[in-house]
């Protein structure tokens, strides 16, 4: 018995021996990440409030490159597919800039990388999607845009043959990745990925960091495959939103 104590005793303490601990900590909130190439894990940070200016970390918390991006006068940013080797055969950081405006809608994808040299500029529309196609180790980007022609909404889809691939440390691919909300952080409106079918309906749930349930809306499926939720009587903090299973969080300034 004395020995069977001891080896519990042993397993206990070494159980409490293996607790999690904080390694870093950024400032202010709202650090994405992705796989790189080159660094590997990298963490990433876009501030489109005062300086439009991109920061990416690498996996030991330091400072590798600063990124000034010429945001358009009255457009909100956010950021797609960062990588290094997908886009381009060279070591440099690459990213899809979303420009977004609401007043008259519009929406502009470009291409630029670390340098903040504009690499391919895709246009503007009345919504655009990026999207990312995987066969095997090749890859091809569909640019899905609407453009309202009177009173109609005519859609068309671009296919982009890409020169490289995603490390193979990045084992799957898919939308939510790719259609994240944005602007992430946000301080007035919120853009969700639509994934409802035209014509069906669910219920948007928004929770607290606490699992409270601060907000609900009806949406539906549409057309222009997003839900706008205004964030501006949010409290400052994080929150998740969830519908039809699908789930992701956002972050309120």
């Amino acid at each position: 018995m004395k020995k069977i104590a001891f080896i519990i005793s042993i397993l206990f303490s070494t159980i409490l021996n293996a607790q999690i601990n904080l390694e870093h900590t950024f400032t202010p909130m709202g650090v994405s990440w992705f796989i790189s190439d080159v660094h590997g894990l990298m963490y990433y940070s876009c501030d489109t409030t005062s300086v439009n200016q991109l920061k990416f970390y690498d996996d030991n918390y330091s400072l590798l490159k600063t990124v000034s991006i010429n945001k358009p006068a009255g457009y909100s940013m956010g950021i797609l597919l960062p990588s290094d080797k997908l886009f381009n055969s060279d070591n440099l950081l690459e990213f899809i800039c979303v420009f977004t405006k609401y007043s008259p809608q519009d929406y502009q994808l470009k291409l630029f990388n670390e340098n903040g040299i504009l690499i391919k500029d895709f246009g503007s529309a009345y919504f655009m999607n990026p999207y990312l196609i995987e066969n095997g180790n090749t890859y091809k980007l569909l640019i899905r845009k609407y453009i309202v022609s009177g009173s109609s909404v005519i859609g068309s889809d671009e296919i982009y043959s890409l020169p490289g691939s995603l490390p193979n440390k990045v084992s799957e691919i898919n939308s939510s990745n790719l259609l994240n909300p944005f602007p992430n952080p946000t301080n007035d409106f919120l853009i969700i990925p639509n994934t409802l079918s035209n014509g069906t309906t669910a219920i948007l749930k928004i929770y607290n960091q606490q699992g409270q349930l601060v907000d609900k809306k009806n949406i539906q499926g549409s057309y222009t495959n997003e839900i706008r939720l205004n964030t501006v009587n949010y409290t400052p903090g994080l929150y998740y939103y969830e519908y039809n299973g699908i789930s992701n969080k956002f972050i309120v300034k």
